[in-house]
């Protein structure tokens, strides 16, 4: 009862479907009061490897757990300050798996790079020689976006693996050496190669009875994960999670499950994109309700030039938008977002730029005589969107004024028309706009960053060929001019 109170206290359901519940009510039979997993009911011990597939499923169930400290803890509890290493649970010696798990482990529950993080990097790189070894190490390493500290050898191994002819590779190892070179920023030179052989495989295994062969079901996790990889297309005739769970499967057997699940529409030609709706005109809904924009008109002719189907997940808060690539929540972000220090994130990559932008403010026309400049706002209130660049330059360029933060930029044009501040801070595209819309309103302080502010688009770090493709698209649209026009009706003065 304990441990069910836990559940029903500790998720938030973002997506309530009946197999999500149920799958949440079977995990919580799993988890021990120390704050770990197992991953059979009669397991003696819970483990890091159990925890970290645990987090995931929740993740890829649609299930945000609200407090993770427990989970902190039991991972913590099992380093080993005089090896400087994670120990699995049950075992006396830290292990190459047991590293790599914790990396992971600690990527899903958000936690710092720390000693503890620094540590197992140096353990992994130190141990890891085998191909499955460096598969591991790597993918814990590039969870904590430490995958530019691995050794050169460990490369070229993986990559001699994944353009090999010899039939005795596997398709299985080829997969891993796949997304190892993948996961280290290494472009192979043409992942189309893969495409066809890995697909036939994939079909192969997931037409086995995965309940009953757990080998097939971690084998089709595996190249189900290149897949996307590479951006491929293939079919995945699943079972439903309360078939599996009927069975009560290993918590390895439904991680991979609801993993392979949440990829399905990603191997349909699926694309997600987190759009911000109250940052006209980068994004926003028009008169008819539609999401409109220079960003979704962007994303609409790039999806339309590559085969995509698109979904636009909306989002009317701006701050922390570029984070949910990162969570697996969606595929890419974009809404004006620039590539900032701080929002450098594990799990995500930036995008070609494709537009630069100026910041300035915008007043009441009839405060223009005393507002000529950011320098005449001492003590004054400036309207900026929380999380914004915009926030940033403000502050740093005049401390004295007062910055009200709002979520959605809409409140605070109209709190500025309404006279309740003083000034907006923003890029000089949407205040440009706005004067357009608004008449009453007037630009000032216009003034370039430096470095010059340019937008980029977040792309989760998994789908790497997708990241490729829109950075092509990006670059050829950028140079022929093909983004001017599409922006074209968005810029007029």
């Amino acid at each position: 009862m304990k441990i069910l109170l836990f559940i029903l206290l500790s998720i938030l359901p973002l997506a309530a479907a009946p197999s999500s519940e149920q799958a949440a009510s079977y995990m919580s039979s799993l988890h021990q009061d120390s704050g770990g997993y197992k991953n059979l009911a009669n397991d003696p011990l819970p483990t890091i490897a159990a925890t970290n597939m645990a987090m995931r499923t929740f993740r890829y169930l649609g299930i945000e757990l609200t407090d993770t400290a427990i989970q902190k803890d039991f991972l913590l509890s099992r380093f080993d300050k005089s090896k400087a290493a994670f120990v699995e649970n049950g075992e006396k010696a830290p292990t190459v798996l047991a590293n790599a798990m914790a990396l992971m482990l600690m990527a899903e529950l958000r936690m710092p790079e720390d000693v503890h993080a620094v540590s197992a990097r140096d353990f992994l790189v130190a141990n890891a020689s085998t191909a499955p070894d460096i598969y591991m190490a790597v993918a814990g390493l590039a969870v904590m976006d430490l995958a530019h500290e691995i050794p050169a050898s460990w490369i070229k191994q993986m990559m001699d693996i994944a353009l090999s002819e010899d039939s005795a590779i596997s398709q299985y190892d080829k997969a891993r050496a796949i997304i190892t070179c993948m996961r280290t920023g290494l472009n192979l030179p043409d992942y189309t190669l893969f495409a066809a052989p890995l697909g036939k495989y994939f079909s192969t295994l997931v037409s086995k009875p995965f309940s009953e062969d757990p080998t097939a079901l971690q084998e089709a996790y595996t190249i189900g994960r290149a897949l996307v990889m590479i951006d491929a297309r293939s079919n995945i005739p699943l079972p439903a999670l309360e078939d599996i769970l009927s069975k009560h499967p290993p918590l390895a057997a439904l991680y991979r499950l609801s993993a392979l699940q949440n990829w399905q529409p990603k191997l349909h030609g699926q694309i997600t994109v987190a759009i911000c709706t109250g940052f006209a005109p980068v994004g926003y809904r028009d008169a008819t309700g539609e999401i409109t924009g220079m960003d979704a008109d962007l994303f609409r002719a790039f999806a339309k030039a590559n085969g995509y189907e698109l979904e636009f997940i909306e989002q009317t808060r701006f701050n922390g938008i570029w984070i949910l690539p990162a969570r697996g929540i969606v595929d890419a972000a974009t809404s004006g977002i620039s590539k900032r220090r701080d929002r450098l994130t594990p799990g995500i990559r930036w995008s070609y730029p494709y537009f630069g932008v100026d910041r300035s403010l915008s007043i009441l026309k009839s405060n223009a005589d005393r507002f000529r400049s950011i320098a005449d706002l001492d003590g004054m209130k400036i309207a900026v969107t929380a999380g914004t660049t915009g926030e940033k330059d403000t502050h740093e360029r005049n401390p004295q004024a007062i910055l009200v933060p709002y979520d959605n930029e809409e409140a605070a044009i109209r709190d500025l028309l309404a006279g309740k501040v003083h000034a907006l801070a923003r890029g000089d595209v949407s205040n440009r706009w706005d004067t357009r819309v608004y008449p009453q309103l007037a630009i000032i302080d216009t003034h370039p960053m430096d470095p010059a502010e340019e937008f980029v688009v977040a792309v989760a770090s998994e789908r790497v060929a997708l990241g490729q493709k829109l950075d092509k698209w990006l670059r050829e649209s950028r140079s022929n001019g093909e983004l001017d026009k599409l922006f074209a009706k968005y810029l007029q003065n």
